[in-house]
């Protein structure tokens, strides 16, 4: 066996082991011991990309390719040179991996966010939708592609995407609150509500909250009641008092836009409207966990979702 391959073993089995140190200084030694030794040149540059050095990773993936040419190689110098912002010559290199290899599934991720990061929608498209079509589960494809499109305000194409995934992977809580988010932006909130209303029956976060308060109130009655002491009536002022404002902005306002005659009419309160929908919804947040202190999960959760929706709908206001 020769040195440098010698040297290699003992690399890959300190790699193997999880001492890394020593895997570099065996993989430089297999790599000065034969110049030509491609894969010593090929780990070294493997090390160094896990350790988030790119510009030393790429170095060695250079010197690779001088060695040998393949899509794997091409790959790596692609995505080292994303990493270091280098676009052009990143692309350069996918595209060639993807000329030896049209399937490699990871080189057109790769080019698909590299062409999102540039606001180059139209070829971001292109390449979201050849990985989905060489691997539909691809969860960083779906998720890329759906948010792209959501960025563009495209929102019913984007929940396609969502539901093809979600269809396959259906446990996603990620895609599953993504999905309830595109619904809500489609103005289709009863099946949104359902989708948040199912996401925290199964929260682990949520169900261990709720069950935790319920366990408080059991063991501590006493004292649960001294602290939380009318709550229904707390509840049923807040409610009554936000129903009111809601009511009375519907008056001033027309299709989402203040009325023109209540402000050129001075009526009382009109140029007060921004600052009733941050206290809206504030109440509405206040009002969720006062239900949910109150044991009623359900009414928490309709709260908190029309605190949600609200914020949607002002964060999009001009």
């Amino acid at each position: 066996m020769s040195a440098a391959k010698e040297k290699y073993n003992q690399g890959l089995q300190a790699e193997k082991e999880g001492r890394f140190q020593d895997a570099l200084r065996n993989y430089r030694a297999a790599a000065r011991a034969d110049a030509s030794f491609r894969p010593a040149f090929i780990n070294l540059g493997a090390l160094y990309s896990r350790a988030k050095r790119p510009d030393l990773a790429l170095g060695f993936f250079r010197r690779a390719l001088e060695l040998g040419s393949d899509d794997a190689i091409y790959f790596n110098l692609g995505s080292e040179c994303y990493k270091l912002q280098n676009y052009d010559e990143s692309e350069k290199f996918l595209k060639q991996a993807l000329k030896l290899n049209v399937r490699l599934l990871k080189a057109h991720i790769l080019l698909a966010y590299l062409y999102k990061n540039q606001n180059r929608l139209d070829k971001a498209e292109i390449y979201f939708k050849n990985a989905l079509k060489i691997e539909p589960a691809n969860r960083m494809a779906a998720l890329g592609y759906s948010v792209t499109l959501s960025e563009a305000h495209r929102y019913a194409e984007a929940l396609k995407i969502v539901e093809a995934f979600l269809r396959q992977q259906r446990a996603d809580e990620f895609m599953n609150n993504l999905r309830a988010g595109l619904l809500l932006k489609l103005n289709r909130t009863e099946e949104s509500y359902n989708v948040y209303r199912k996401l925290a029956g199964e929260s682990k976060e949520f169900v261990s909250f709720t069950d935790h308060l319920k366990a408080a109130r059991t063991e501590a009655d006493a004292e649960y009641e001294r602290m939380f002491s009318g709550i229904d009536d707390r509840i049923q002022e807040r409610t009554a008092r936000l129903r009111e404002k809601i009511a009375r902005r519907k008056q001033l306002m027309k299709n989402g836009v203040m009325d023109s005659s209540a402000r050129k009419n001075g009526i009382e309160g009109a140029m007060d409207l921004e600052e009733d929908l941050r206290e809206d919804l504030k109440d509405m947040v206040d009002l969720s966990f006062l239900h949910l202190f109150n044991g009623d999960t359900e009414k928490a959760l309709k709260f908190l979702f029309q605190a949600r929706k609200m914020k949607s709908e002002g964060d999009e206001s001009p």
